[in-house]
């Protein structure tokens, strides 16, 4: 019994989606898309190896189900250039104005 019921576990694991660790998804955060523009508040930037899929307003922007996803809303999402074919440069910054954390080419430094 204890063989068949960790079988049925182990299918259940292989059976469920994973998250496709390529496309990333920075949820909520104030983006402020490139020098001098106005900020969107509550925004969705998508990253899908080194480039941005997708950028806007948590309302119409879909999130991609198998997507690794990070809370970004206590954070102010800076970049260069954000759109959509661009190569993910990008920066998180905190409350107090400091860097967070840092994307280049699509990877977390």
């Amino acid at each position: 019994m204890k063989f068949f019921l960790l079988l049925a576990a182990a299918l259940l694991v292989a059976c469920s989606p994973a998250s496709n660790e390529r496309i990333q998804v920075l949820i909520g955060g104030k983006l402020i898309d490139r020098p001098g523009a106005a900020p969107l508040e509550h925004s969705v930037v998508i990253v899908e190896d080194t480039k941005f899929r997708a950028v806007g307003s948590q309302v119409h922007t879909p999130i991609p189900p198998a997507s690794v996803k990070v809370d970004a809303s206590p954070y102010t999402v800076r970049g260069a250039l954000i759109v959509a074919g661009a190569e993910a440069n990008l920066e998180l910054i905190d409350a107090q104005g400091q860097v967070s954390r840092r994307m280049v080419a699509g990877k977390w430094q």
